[in-house]
C-alpha cells in the first residue's frame, strides 16, 4: 500500500518547507579533514571560488567544481582568515608603496599600515575602511613592483640622487 503524503500548507514553496535543502553557503570555510589543516577557501553559493588548498598554496577554482559539504567544511572565523591573509600578503612581498591598488590604481595613497578582511565586499585592503587599499579582490592578488631605495638606485645607474 502506497503512503500519501498530505502538505497541509499548500501556499509555501519547497524552499519554505524544506530551507536545509536549499541554503547556500557563501563565505570562508575550512575543513576538520586531518590531510587538509591548511586548507582555508573562499565559497559563493556553495561553490569554491578561491583560497588556500590543503599544502597552504593559493589557488583559484577555475572549474568551480567543489561544493561545501557541512559534514566536514565549517565557517572560518574573520581571525582566522584575516591572519591567513596577511601570512599571504608577506610571503608576495608586499610593503607600503609597492603596488597598485586593485579597485582605484591611480589613487593609490600611503596608509596606516593596517590590514583587514572587508566582509561586505570580500576584498582584503590595507589602511582605514573608506580609505584604503585594496591588495585582493574575487581571488586576485594586487601586484607587486619593486622599488629601488635611493641608494641601489644610485649603485644600479652609477647616479647620485639629490
Amino acid at each position: 500500500m502506497k503512503k500519501k503524503f498530505i502538505i497541509k500548507n499548500q501556499n509555501k514553496t519547497l524552499k519554505e518547507l524544506f530551507p536545509e535543502h536549499f541554503t547556500k553557503f557563501t563565505g570562508w570555510a575550512k575543513t576538520n579533514t586531518e590531510l587538509s589543516e591548511a586548507w582555508l577557501m573562499y565559497f559563493k553559493n556553495n561553490i569554491i571560488q578561491y583560497g588556500f588548498g590543503g599544502s597552504g598554496e593559493w589557488r583559484i577554482n577555475e572549474k568551480k567544481q567543489y561544493q561545501f559539504d557541512s559534514e566536514i567544511d565549517y565557517e572560518a572565523t574573520t581571525i582566522e582568515v584575516e591572519s591567513r591573509l596577511i601570512e599571504e600578503a608577506k610571503r608576495r612581498g608586499y610593503s607600503e608603496n609597492n603596488y597598485k591598488c586593485l579597485v582605484s590604481p591611480e589613487f593609490t595613497h600611503v596608509t596606516d599600515g593596517i590590514l583587514f578582511l572587508d566582509e561586505r565586499t570580500n576584498c582584503f585592503a590595507v589602511g582605514l575602511e573608506g580609505s584604503c587599499n585594496i591588495l585582493m579582490k574575487d581571488g586576485v592578488w594586487a601586484e607587486v613592483f619593486n622599488v629601488m631605495t635611493k641608494k641601489e638606485a644610485e649603485a644600479k645607474f652609477n647616479i647620485v640622487i639629490r
